[in-house]
């Protein structure tokens, strides 16, 4: 893969609020497929495993993405993991206005998003249904992070954190591009 498309594919970590992070970030086409149709949001994980074939065997009709952590402060994992996400039943990613940029405790650049009044409703279902249960977090066709939901958020605030200044700017353009 070339270096152009590993930076660009290192997104960055996103943080929910109260949720723990287990963070993530990856783009593979020859096992996503067309990933520039897949909506920007929140999927539940219905399974994760090294190889493709294997989780996608495992839960047919799932959306298949790999993730393998590039963006976050982690840094990148040896190999992708392959995780399949539940397509029928996600929170749209649509933001109302700009996410505000802001510098965390260790000068890392964060963002405070806000996600449109018509899902703020459809997250706290969502999350509130899935309490202990993995999620991840899809913009631009690639999983940037994953996350073990703690409790059901509410008022749909969200905080991208954790985050290479870089990796930060791109999440910030494709946000506000969409």
């Amino acid at each position: 893969m070339p270096l152009a498309q590993k930076v660009r594919t290192y997104l960055c970590s996103l943080l929910f609020l109260l949720l723990l992070p287990a963070c993530s970030g990856s783009r593979d086409e020859s096992a996503a497929g067309d990933t520039a149709r897949v909506p920007n949001g929140l999927y539940a994980v219905l399974g994760e495993h090294a190889r493709a074939e294997t989780v996608m065997g495992d839960h047919p009709g799932a959306l298949i993405l790999p993730y393998d952590g590039r963006y976050t402060g982690d840094g990148m994992m040896d190999a992708p993991v392959y995780v399949a996400l539940d397509s029928a039943d996600f929170v749209p990613l649509v933001i109302a206005g700009e996410p505000e940029k802001k510098k965390d405790g260790r000068n890392h650049t964060m963002l405070n998003v806000t996600l449109d009044r018509r899902y703020v409703s459809t997250l706290e279902s969502f999350t509130a249904a899935r309490i202990n249960e993995r999620a991840a977090i899809v913009i631009g066709g690639e999983v940037v992070t994953m996350h073990r939901i703690r409790a059901a958020i509410t008022g749909g605030r969200l905080m991208i954190t954790r985050c290479e200044d870089n990796a930060c700017e791109v999440l910030y353009t494709r946000l506000t591009e969409e």
